[in-house]
């Protein structure tokens, strides 16, 4: 037991932060009392603090990012959230450090890219699509899962000429972008690939017209 000279209360020596100046080793204020006393000055000296921490960071780069290293590996899943939360609220300022860190980082920035498209091609496409529609302000955005969903309802058959699309397929705007159609889900479908290639921007009325469906 030992006794905090500023509370005056006994307590368990767990309770009191390790000091190596002190003759026991031990801190001469509780750790309730050293926290109180802190916050305290903190909130009394919020501007030099925020210099001291500044200037701390500065001197100890690497300390600091096998810190924080440290602490996000021990609670991933909380700073996932906090992160996720913060960027939604601060929609401007992780803009502005991302493209900070994409401009100090060209090349990380680029071998990142590049292995997300490898392993997203489908997310990869989607995207392509979402951002021509938004090019061309026709409205809507593709769901993230759209692709699966139409090879699912259309049994992985064109919806063209019913080749099988396991070969390869295009995602394509029923109405095309170019003629005004919406970049919605309900103006989507699945063509192989020299359906798509031939079909371009024409209207399906025309498209179907030139291939013998309709008259």
């Amino acid at each position: 037991m030992k006794t905090c000279t500023k509370c005056g209360c006994e307590k368990p020596v767990t309770e009191f932060h390790k000091c190596a100046a002190t003759r026991d080793g031990l801190h001469r204020w509780c750790k309730a009392c050293a926290a109180s006393n802190g916050n305290k000055w903190r909130g009394s000296n919020s501007e030099r603090k925020k210099a001291n921490d500044a200037k701390w960071r500065t001197a100890n780069i690497e300390r600091k990012k096998a810190s924080d290293a440290a602490r996000y590996a021990a609670n991933r899943k909380k700073e996932r959230a906090r992160l996720a939360k913060w960027s939604v609220d601060n929609p401007e300022k992780m803009r502005a450090s991302r493209e900070k860190w994409n401009a100090a980082n060209p090349d990380r920035n680029r071998e990142s890219k590049a292995a997300w498209q490898a392993a997203n091609p489908e997310a990869r496409r989607i995207g392509a699509h979402n951002r021509r529609a938004r090019k061309r302000a026709n409205g809507g955005r593709l769901s993230p899962d759209l692709t699966t969903r139409l090879f699912k309802l259309q049994r992985g058959k064109c919806s063209c000429c019913h080749a099988s699309l396991d070969d390869g397929n295009h995602l394509d705007h029923v109405i095309p972008v170019a003629l005004g159609g919406p970049n919605e889900d309900w103006n989507m479908q699945l063509l192989c690939i020299p359906c798509n290639l031939s079909k371009g921007a024409k209207h399906p009325i025309e498209f179907m017209q030139q291939r013998g469906f309709l008259l």
